[in-house]
């Protein structure tokens, strides 16, 4: 059995293996959450991957602190063979300690953001990144949002409170953790340059593939993971996918999200939005509304 918290002042619920079933993850973390990203996945298929991955009940607006669940895009844990971020909104935290460090802080923002999306010389106008930015463009012209599509890290995202990222992501073979970024040449970029140019931001945008995956490294214990570090680096919010994504999915997501961002409304609300504008997009292809994940403090607003 697995644990939740109850309604009642927050004690622990002991959830019944019919429910959820810790060899069900270990098993569904064999395949997934990279499956998630297979054009032959039915929609069948995908609901039934987590159908011993679920909660007997959850509000309308959940935080999951990570534990054991590291693995697991919270969208796709389910109630009742339903998957929850279908018809919910959630957050997932390294821990409540952390959670209650970032509410403490109560950072405010200034409204600036900076948008980077590499794309390298010679490649041709419909490789991913340059459809991706060409995609995005007028998005970020309308908020006044400047666009660098030059390879190396922009000084720009270090002086913004909004960053959005657009690159390719790569898993390490020998393990499928989270290796790093690159072009459309898959030539590297500055993973390290990159983390360290954001570290004093709010908020990441990630449109990477795979970075909002979380592993937990076999000997250490120690959540690995694009997301994770930049939380623990002092990021509030990070929002990305835990498995590839196609770039058609960025323009809608971003244009509700910022839309939502400028109004003032709480981080969990604007990526909500966005979700809930891709899945109207998409006829609810599920691998496409729910692959954008909240991780961090979803209080936060502009």
């Amino acid at each position: 059995m697995c644990t939740v918290a109850g309604e009642d002042e927050g004690m622990p619920e002991a959830v019944d293996k019919s429910i959820f079933d810790r060899r069900s993850l270990a098993e569904w973390a064999d395949a997934y959450p990279y499956r998630y990203a297979e054009a032959g996945l039915s929609a069948e298929e995908l609901i039934a991957a987590t159908a011993m991955l679920g909660v007997p009940s959850l509000p309308e607006s959940a935080i999951i602190v990570s534990g054991d669940l590291s693995r697991m895009p919270p969208n796709m844990l389910t109630i009742d063979g339903a998957l929850v971020g279908a018809s919910r909104s959630l957050a997932t935290v390294p821990s409540l300690s952390w959670l209650r460090s970032s509410i403490s802080a109560a950072r405010q923002g200034d409204g600036s953001a900076a948008a980077w999306i590499p794309i390298a010389a010679g490649t041709y106008y419909m490789d991913p990144l340059s459809l991706l930015a060409g995609d995005l463009e007028q998005v970020l012209t309308d908020r006044s949002i400047a666009l660098h599509t030059h390879a190396s890290t922009p000084s720009a995202l270090g002086s913004a409170d909004l960053v959005i990222v657009g690159a390719h992501g790569g898993l390490a073979e020998h393990n499928g953790f989270f290796r790093g970024l690159s072009d459309d040449t898959q030539e590297p970029l500055d993973f390290a340059h990159l983390v360290d140019a954001v570290r004093n931001s709010r908020v990441a945008l990630l449109f990477v593939c795979s970075g909002g995956r979380f592993d937990r490294h076999p000997e250490s214990g120690a959540l690995a993971g694009l997301a994770h570090k930049l939380l623990d680096l002092g990021l509030d919010a990070v929002v990305a996918p835990s498995w590839p994504i196609p770039f058609t999915v960025a323009r809608p997501w971003l244009d509700a999200f910022l839309r939502s961002w400028n109004d003032g409304s709480p981080i969990m609300e604007c990526y909500r939005a966005g979700n809930d504008t891709v899945a109207r997009e998409t006829s609810h292809d599920f691998s496409r509304s729910l692959a954008m994940a909240l991780y961090g403090n979803p209080y936060i607003t502009r």
